[in-house]
C-alpha cells in the first residue's frame, strides 16, 4: 500500500497511481459529488466523503 496515491475533489473527479504518483489513471467519479477526504482501508478498498457527509465505498483496481 506504500506506492498507491489517491487524489480526489471536486466534482467528485478521481485519480489513482500504484506507483507512488509517478503516474496516473482515471477513477470514479462519484456521481458528480465533490470529494472533501479519502480513506484508503486496505490496497482493494477505500472511502471517500463528500459534500454532506456523503458517504462512498470504492475499489481500487487490481495491479
Amino acid at each position: 500500500m506504500d506506492n498507491i496515491v489517491f487524489c480526489a475533489g471536486i466534482s467528485g473527479m478521481c485519480a489513482y497511481s500504484t506507483n507512488g504518483g509517478n503516474s496516473f489513471e482515471k477513477g470514479e467519479t462519484f456521481g458528480g459529488t465533490n470529494i472533501n477526504s479519502v480513506a484508503l482501508l486496505s490496497n482493494k478498498k477505500g472511502l471517500a466523503i463528500g459534500e454532506s457527509g456523503k458517504l462512498f465505498e470504492f475499489s481500487l483496481p487490481e495491479y
